[in-house]
Formats: structure tokens, C-alpha cells, sequence
């Protein structure tokens, strides 16, 4: 058995002596085996970037936030940074100013029951962008949480443009929709 901890629940600026502290022996000696993803950015807010080759060196197995980080400029960064370290990178593709207080997709479901909506151009204006940063640079990339069909055919098409990427949905988004609310 396997257990992958995300580094980025540690609120530390310092994500090596976080790691350091964490990998304690009684964890160590556990009958799983222990991994930790790294974080991108510091304390994942998403604005300053993290000491990727040195986690990378400490042995964290692929680099996320786990949320989405808005600057386009620094995940540029981010990408080239990290296509040589050879580690999985897992991003999250919404536009947090698009989705506002939404709880639940944008449609006649989400006004009947009176829910805020999360408009489906918030993951999908992201995600092209994503895409594009991704085309330039080459970075192989995992894009988490797609929950919409067009952001389904976005990956389709990049995909047969061999962008090196995979992705994947929660399993709420497979089990549940507006309906089931």
C-alpha cells in the first residue's frame, strides 16, 4: 500500500525542513510505503515558487497546489523550471474570478434551487490557456478536475496535437450532476 501526502497541507515557508520534520520514523517504519508531493508554490498561494530542485532532490514524487494558480506568468515559469527535473506536475485548470461563489455548475438547476453557479468558461478559459503555456513549452503536464465537456474536447484536441498531457475528473463528477443536488 501507498500513501501520497500533498507537502502543501504543511504551512511552513519552508517546505524541506517540512518534509524533514514529517518523514519521522514512525513513519518511516510504517508497512506503507510514503510519498509527498510538493508543492508549487509556497505555502500554494500560488505566488511565489517553492525550492523545486531541491524537494525534487529530497525525493517528492511529482510537484501540485492542489488549487489553481491564477498567474499565467509564473506557471510559465514553472513549466520550464520543471520540464527537466522529470517529475509529474498536476494542475488544476479554473478561473477563480470567472467562478466567483458558484457551488454548483451554471444552468436551470443551479437558478431553480436558487445556488449560486459556476459558469463552465471558468475551467475552460483557464484550461485553454493552460493548454497554450503547455504547446509552448512542453512540459509533460496531469490537469485535474475537469468537470465539463467542452474541457473534455479541449483535451481531445490537444491531444491529438501530441500535447503531453493526461487528465482526469473526481469521481463526484462521475457519480453526481446538478440533478442529483
Amino acid at each position: 500500500m501507498s500513501i501520497f501526502c500533498q507537502i502543501r497541507t504543511l504551512r511552513s515557508t519552508t517546505p524541506l525542513l517540512s518534509l524533514g520534520c514529517k518523514l519521522h520514523p514512525p513513519l518511516l517504519s510504517a508497512p506503507a510505503s510514503l510519498a509527498y508531493w510538493g508543492a508549487l508554490t509556497l505555502e500554494a498561494k500560488g505566488q511565489h515558487m517553492t525550492e523545486l530542485a531541491e524537494l525534487a532532490a529530497a525525493g517528492v514524487v511529482g510537484f501540485s497546489d492542489g488549487q489553481p494558480i491564477a498567474n499565467f506568468a509564473l506557471l510559465r515559469r514553472l513549466l520550464e523550471y520543471l520540464q527537466p527535473v522529470g517529475k509529474p506536475i498536476a494542475l488544476y485548470a479554473c478561473d477563480r474570478a470567472l467562478a466567483g461563489n458558484g457551488v454548483v455548475r451554471e444552468g436551470a438547476n443551479s437558478m431553480r434551487f436558487g445556488l449560486p453557479g459556476t459558469p463552465a468558461i471558468a475551467e475552460t478559459a483557464a484550461l485553454a490557456a493552460l493548454l497554450e503555456c503547455i504547446a509552448d513549452i512542453g512540459t509533460p503536464v496531469h490537469l485535474m478536475r475537469i468537470s465539463t465537456a467542452r474541457g473534455a474536447e479541449l483535451i481531445r484536441d490537444a491531444k491529438a496535437r501530441r500535447l503531453p498531457i493526461t487528465a482526469s475528473t473526481p469521481w463526484m463528477h462521475l457519480l453526481l450532476n446538478t440533478q442529483s443536488v
